[in-house]
């Protein structure tokens, strides 16, 4: 059965080549591209640091 949870997951994971696909814009970019997040399992965010930024400026508009 397929499981769209578990095929987000290995998308979004860190590839072999560097690169990580953002969670929240789907595109792919360089590792050094996220921000270091220690209770991921590879170490970085899910969010790319331009979408980060975004998320935090829309979160303390409110």
């Amino acid at each position: 059965m397929y499981d769209p949870k578990a095929a987000r997951n290995t998308e979004t994971k860190l590839k072999e080549d560097g690169t990580k696909m953002c969670m929240r814009c789907r595109h792919v970019f360089d590792a050094s591209n996220f921000y270091k997040n220690k209770s991921k399992v590879d170490g970085l965010d899910g969010y790319c640091k331009s979408c980060r930024k975004k998320a935090k400026y829309l979160k303390f508009k409110e």
